[in-house]
């Protein structure tokens, strides 16, 4: 029998809403009960129940209690190491106020924390207890006979038990088969007849791209739940759970074509609303709908159990990452009315004579006002009052003795894993701190109180605005963007979005793409168009700033409509996922929109004039064909350069699509040639032409040198190869980590130079045994299938493996075996599994060499600090990561580590314009170094000139006076006036830019800081025919950029520089210390850079641009660019330790 509807498309049939006055009439009889009920709370319950609920209170009193209890168990109860949960222990006690705890616990505390250290498995064993005492009431164990005993005594009191089982997070399919059949075990309990469980707990991987398949995964599992409580009689009862927005269409529509199945026709079943969604009232009606249809069919009840909504700091935290409107009303007020209006409009005969409601609250009056509700319609049966286990176990009681039944809802979880309930525990702790929620005044509450009377007015409040809240979702809302400095990330489109999956999987199916110009295949033709490109100059750079600005907004405007089209290219033609190519369009527009805002108003700064490089050459690799060539065209025309994009091989379409859009939204073609090319005579041909002014290259560092090679002289700008690797710390959160290493390492296949390749294991993590395991699943539950289908997760390798990736999937080193072997599932497609090697070491094959696809190393290092020395030994520098809890290690890392970018308790891969600009160090980069996607990146791209003395200025320190003092020695007084204005530039940029760590985005969530870092060796040259101001400006912005700077002066320079602590040497002597020492850059002043650029390779970037007197512009060049992104939140909570928030 059929009564589904998709949840997209579905009208109600039931009755518009009934507006009447019952609600607001039966307000004081409400309040009134809620009195009552308050007070008969206070005599109920013994000396135990009161201690609880003390303790509990103590717990969540203020931040500074709630900081310290989220901290102990994140610190203390969660490292297996007893050893490294002992010095957690120390320094907690030592660096936090814990005068809101019992004289007992204080004590207990002080005497641990002084003998953790001589005895750390007796001290944590007891900690781990006491904690467990505390919080005890709020989450059951699972073993016999702890939760036989605890149900025992909730039933003899009289309350019936809605257990939830808890566990560790749902990474892969074993978790979830383990999840399932441990709550199949629960209901062959005869003290258990009741259980919830939310879809994405029995079910790994949801994918909402391809829903229809996603709803048959999670159907399949949670029929067999379903089909265990049948088997019962009578039949137990499954209530469906849900927690996250994404669920909520998936859980609803599985619960409803399941039921509607011949075998579970009859069978009773529950599901959960959250009225803090605005979806909730029109899910509520479709549910409501499809009860009545089937009940009056001959079919079982259901029940809808009404709670507030408990995943609401995720909520906050998704949203605010993804650029999307919270999912939630944006206020509590609007909760509390929606809430209300739910209840009103459910608990009406015409709906309960189908489907039963649970009331899920510890607010008084609402459960007051919902009963007096239900008496007054008499659908008193049909109502089941609900609270959470241990949260206010006395007014449960006295609410308990004047309804027919009281439902608690009971959280059980393994006793070893007790880590696992951390979770669950942080929400309680959240909403029982919050000012708002009104458990958090229970503990103090009484009749006529202060706080009583505040409750009172909000709830009168929500009782009559309850039919003036919104049934839209706030993700179906038009988009407000808060932009910042005139720009803001475009959002990705959202999966949740029926509409937009159903143009994305129209798109991938058509499969309907623009024909692409021929080829070329001859040189004369390479030429000629590269002199149209020199001839056409002009067309780009006589349009104004503010129209070139137009346009470039013009073309975010076409790449969002073009999406679908997009995503669809990628998934065909680069093998790129759907979820995959969806974030990939956000970053190409974000880098019109970007970019665009970093176009010049005119080409005068502060005593400099700036002008285009010419004709630059965009070389982007086949991994991400769209947003890395959009992002190289529009720096290089925001520039006001011409550009030339010659596509990989693999991926033309791609590039010839965006070309396209570009055009079509202004671009001169004038200003943007599209020339696919056959790769070795003709590419050369292009790569080597002397009209080319310079080349964007994204690709290998082997692609790099052959540059070089074929055009010495032409300025690369190129993000090279990357053998990256996360650092995984014994404090650190062992689930989080594992899934943000599996999202790193095998997204896109591991196709990607920012991907993770290593996983350095410190202490006790190489022995994990819950490490490995859900690093195991995690992998091995991948779904891995053609790009194409909207499901993968996964997709080919563009191409068959060869060389170095085909040795590290076929032929691991002596020592290293396959803790997951990767396997090739079909040939014609490239499809191979993900594979993790364990043993790795640190001089081997695998851990020296990118193999650019999707396999994963395990290394192992005695302690933190040898595991920093492992990441930072890597001849490359593009992501590194680190996983750890402990905010003086994570201090530490910020400081040490040497990437460009760097991420923290957070995947290492997706890095997004402006948050996180994007390039490495050392072999990961060749050129002047600045981020793409930063604020730097577009000016590196021009040709600057002194005009005038700089304007903006600020005092210079000893030091550089001493220094303008000692080189003003033989400079005439106009020179003398530059070099003091150079320095006093210096001076005024070190305090607005250089000496600040930035964070434009200003998310509150999550920390991304942009910053400059000393370099480690710069040297700078000063040749024979320097001048003598050019050779002082370079001396002072050195010493300001407090780099190591090693000075080699030419024997012939005639101003004597001995005081600044130069060495002299002659072009041979200095040519064999730099291919001795290896400096990152040389600075390079009057003198031919041709041998040294010859013999030093990409590696060393020659810098013989012309001295700036602004420091704006001259002092990025003694400096390199980092981006650190780190997670700030713990389950949604921003929480303060040791007087850092976190």
């Amino acid at each position: 029998m059929d009564l589904t509807t998709p949840f997209g498309e579905y009208e109600s049939s039931s009755p518009e809403i009934p507006v009447d006055s019952l609600g607001d009439l039966i307000v004081q009889d409400a309040i009134e009960l809620a009195k009552h009920w308050l007070r008969e709370s206070k005599t109920l319950g013994g000396r135990a129940s009161f201690s609880n609920a003390r303790r509990l209170g103590r717990l969540t009193g203020d931040a500074s209690s709630v900081a310290f209890t989220m901290s102990f168990a994140d610190l203390v109860l969660r490292p297996e190491s007893e050893v490294v949960a002992a010095k957690q222990f120390r320094k907690l006690a030592a660096g936090s106020r814990v005068d809101f705890l019992s004289p007992i616990d204080v004590a207990l505390i002080r005497i641990g924390a002084a003998v953790a250290g001589y005895m750390p498995k007796l001290v944590m064993h007891l900690a781990k207890k006491r904690l467990r005492q505390i919080v005890g009431p709020l989450v059951f164990d699972l073993e016999d006979p702890s939760l036989k005993k605890g149900l025992a005594s909730l039933k003899k009191q009289g309350f019936r038990v809605n257990i939830n089982l808890l566990g560790e997070s749902v990474l892969g399919e074993a978790e979830a088969e383990r999840r399932l059949s441990k709550t199949i075990d629960l209901l062959d309990r005869k003290d258990v007849d009741y259980v919830s469980v939310k879809a994405s707990s029995i079910t790994s991987g949801i994918n909402l791209w391809e829903y229809e398949y996603s709803v048959g995964r999670i159907k399949v599992n949670l029929r067999r739940l379903l089909q265990a409580a049948m088997a019962h009689n009578p039949a137990k009862f499954i209530n469906l759970d849900m927690e996250e927005y994404k669920d909520l269409d998936l859980t609803i529509d599985s619960f409803i074509e399941l039921l509607s199945e011949e075998a579970l026709f009859h069978l009773s079943a529950g599901i959960v609303l959250q009225a803090y969604l605005p979806d909730s009232f029109e899910a509520l009606k479709k549910l409501a709908d499809f009860s009545a249809k089937r009940f009056n069919s001959g079919g079982g009840r259901i029940k809808v159990r009404i709670v507030k909504g408990a995943n609401l700091q995720m909520e906050r935290v998704e949203a605010e990452l993804h650029g999307w409107k919270q999912a939630p009303f944006t206020s509590k007020a609007q909760v509390d009315a929606n809430y209300k209006k739910m209840l009103d409009w459910v608990l009406r005969p015409e709906h309960t004579e189908s489907m039963s409601i649970g009331v899920a609250t510890h607010n008084l009056f609402d459960i007051a006002w919902a009963k007096l509700l239900g008496q007054r319609r008499g659908v008193s049966e049909a109502i089941e009052f609900e609270m959470l286990q241990g949260m206010a176990p006395n007014l449960a009681s006295a609410v308990r003795n004047s309804t027919s039944s009281l439902l608690l809802y009971t959280p059980v979880v393994e006793k070893a894993d007790f880590d696992n309930a951390f979770s669950y525990l942080f929400r309680r702790l959240e909403e029982n701190s919050g000012g708002e929620n009104f458990i958090h005044h229970l503990f103090g509450l009484t009749p006529f109180s202060k706080d009583f009377e505040i409750e009172q007015a909000r709830f009168e409040a929500a009782v009559s605005d309850r039919w003036k809240t919104s049934a839209i979702p706030a993700r179906r809302l038009a988009e407000t963007n808060d932009a910042k400095d005139g720009f803001f990330n475009q959002p990705d489109w959202d999966p949740t979005d029926s509409e937009k999956r159903a143009l994305v999987i129209q798109a991938v199916g058509s499969r309907e793409f623009p024909a692409i110009p021929e080829r070329i295949v001859d040189r004369e033709s390479v030429d000629s168009i590269l002199e149209e490109a020199k001839r056409d100059r002009s067309v780009w750079q006589g349009i104004s700033p503010s129209v070139k600005r137009e346009i470039f907004e013009k073309v975010a405007e076409t790449l969002e409509a073009k999406r679908p089209d997009l995503i669809a290219i990628m998934a065909i033609e680069a093998k790129k996922p759907v979820v995959e190519g969806n974030v990939e369009v956000s970053e190409a527009i974000d880098y019109a929109r970007y970019y665009g805002g970093k176009i010049p108003d005119d080409e005068y700064f502060d005593g400099g004039r700036l002008e285009p490089l010419g004709t630059v050459v965009v070389v982007p690799p086949w991994n991400f064909p769209l947003a890395i060539p959009a992002g190289g065209i529009m720096a290089a025309l925001a520039a006001g350069n011409s550009v030339i994009v010659k596509p990989a091989p693999q991926v033309p379409t791609s590039a010839y699509m965006l070309c396209e859009a570009l055009w079509s939204s202004g671009i001169p073609k004038e200003a943007l040639r599209f020339v696919d090319c056959q790769e070795e005579v003709v590419g050369e041909r292009l790569i080597s032409h002397p009209e080319v002014s310079a080349i964007i290259l994204t690709g290998s560092y082997q692609t790099a040198e052959l540059f070089f090679k074929l055009a010495p002289n032409t300025a690369i700008f190129a993000e090279t190869s990357g053998k990256n690797s996360v650092i995984v710390a014994e404090d650190a959160d062992l689930d989080l980590a594992a899934s943000d290493i599996v999202k790193s390492a095998f997204g896109h296949a591991g196709q990607k130079c920012s991907a993770a390749s290593l996983v350095i294991c410190v202490g006790s993590i190489a022995t994990s045994e819950r490490f490995k395991r859900q690093l195991i699943d995690a992998t091995m539950s991948l779904i891995v299938t053609d790009s194409a289908l909207p499901r993968s997760q996964m997709g080919p390798l563009i191409e068959p493996p060869s060389g170095k990736l085909l040795r590290a999937l076929t032929a691991p080193s002596d020592g290293e075996s396959w803790l997951v072997e990767p396997k090739q599932i079909e040939q014609e497609q490239n499809l191979f599994t993900p594979g993790i090697l364990e043993g790795v070491k640190v001089d081997s094959f695998f851990a020296k060499t990118e193999c650019f696809g999707p396999v994963l190393g395990l290394m192992e290092a005695k302690n933190f600090e040898e595991a920093l020395r492992i990441q930072n030994a890597s001849p490359y520098g593009l992501t590194a990561g680190l996983h750890s809890l402990d905010p003086e290690t994570i201090s530490y890392y910020k400081e040490h580590v040497e990437a460009g970018n760097v991420y923290i308790n957070r995947q290492i891969t997706g890095a997004i314009v402006r948050r996180q600009p994007f390039g490495g160090w050392r072999m990961s980069q060749v050129g002047p170094g600045a981020k793409a996607g930063g604020s730097n990146y577009v000016r590196q791209l021009t040709r600057w000139q002194n005009l005038q003395n700089p304007a903006l200025r600020a005092n210079v320190d000893i030091e550089i006076a001493s220094m303008l003092r000692s080189l003003a020695k033989g400079l005439d007084q106009g020179d003398q006036e530059s070099l003091l204005a150079a320095a006093m530039s210096d001076s005024y940029w070190w305090e607005k830019e250089f000496s600040l760590s930035h964070d434009p985005s200003g998310l509150t969530f999550e920390s991304n800081v942009f910053r400059y870092r000393p370099l480690p060796l710069m040297a700078i040259r000063i040749g024979r025919e320097s001048e003598i101001l050019c050779a002082a400006r370079t001396l002072i912005a050195a010493k300001k950029s407090k780099s190591n700077i090693f000075v080699s002066v030419s024997p012939k320079f005639t101003h004597d520089l001995a005081e600044q602590g130069v060495t002299t040497q002659d072009e041979e002597g200095f040519l064999s210390w730099a291919l001795a020492n290896r400096p990152t850059r040389i600075r390079l002043i009057a003198e031919d850079k041709d041998e040294l650029v010859a013999r030093l390779g990409p590696s060393c970037f020659v810098d013989t641009r012309p001295m700036m007197l602004n420091g704006r512009i001259e002092l990025p060049r003694y400096l390199r660019e980092q981006s650190i992104s780190e997670t700030l939140h713990r389950f949604g909570n921003l929480v303060r330790r040791q007087g850092r928030t976190v």
